[in-house]
């Protein structure tokens, strides 16, 4: 399922089948399937809980429980030992049996809310984790397992005419490509990576002068100035994870124009040194 689950990102993306399933999903926002699953069995077993008394399912579910908890034996075939280890997965066996104890249920709402953000926030930290073992996704930055669907998709949906640049950008985020620092063909001095073809090559600096101009004239003055100021790797790393943040509407000419920098200066590059996206 986890499989088929990247592979549908892929699709919906445009990336090649080299591409890092984490990396894949993490750009779309969204969780692992076992994140989900773990979701799924936690509101389950509160579902029937909250039921009332005279209620079979509720009667059946309280007696394996208090079975499971209280025996030498764990059942691992069990529907209802699997829905206490995801309990114990995130440290809510407690509060369960607790709650079974005093009859005491917070409302549905409630445990759906403070549940999801636990499951997934564990789903985040497994990314991330993940994601370290990785050398093609050392250009994705660690706020965008914060931010849901990356900014590039949801300036896409304003702008569908730059979905092709969009997919681009993602490929040269997640390293598609697997550009393997190589000395560039090129300039003969720097390896050949994001950074180099974006802000490092000197045989494109007149083209990349005037194009980066434009970027920083449309960006708010702030915005502007932390561009300027920052080394071109962290730079690389900020627009490529379209600024690190949420998309934000206002920066729409921002949006466009760096994704117009982005893909003019890669094709450039690549038609320069005779290779392809």
């Amino acid at each position: 399922m986890e499989v088929f689950h990247s592979k549908n990102a892929k699709l919906f993306q445009r990336l090649p089948n080299n591409t890092s399933n984490i990396g894949s999903i993490v750009t779309m926002g969204w969780p692992k399937i076992s994140a989900y699953i773990d979701f799924q069995r936690l509101l389950f077993i509160w579902r029937v809980l909250t039921l009332p008394m005279d209620s079979i399912y509720k009667i059946v579910m309280l007696y394996r429980i208090l079975h499971i908890y209280h025996s030498d034996h764990m059942y691992f075939g069990s529907p209802v030992c699997k829905m206490l280890q995801t309990c114990y997965r995130y440290n809510l066996l407690n509060t369960v049996i607790t709650a079974i104890m005093n009859g005491e249920y917070v409302g549905m709402d409630k445990w759906k809310q403070w549940t999801s953000r636990i499951v997934f926030d564990a789903s985040n930290r497994s990314c991330r984790a993940t994601s370290f073992l990785y050398k093609s996704l050392t250009l994705l930055s660690s706020d965008s397992y914060q931010n849901g669907i990356i900014g590039w998709w949801v300036y896409s949906k304003y702008a569908p005419e730059d979905f092709k640049k969009c997919a681009n950008i993602i490929r040269l985020l997640l390293n598609s490509y697997r550009l393997h620092d190589d000395v560039c063909t090129l300039c003969l001095e720097g390896t050949v990576n994001a950074t180099h073809i974006l802000f490092g090559c000197v045989m494109l600096e007149d083209r990349r002068s005037a194009l980066w101009e434009q970027v920083l004239d449309s960006c708010p003055q702030r915005l502007a100035d932390e561009l300027t100021n920052m080394g071109i790797e962290a730079r690389t790393i900020l627009i490529l994870n379209a600024f690190n943040c949420p998309y934000v509407r206002e920066w729409s000419l921002s949006y466009e124009r760096l994704c117009k920098f982005i893909n003019i200066m890669y094709c450039t590059y690549s038609s320069a040194v005779n290779f392809k996206l």
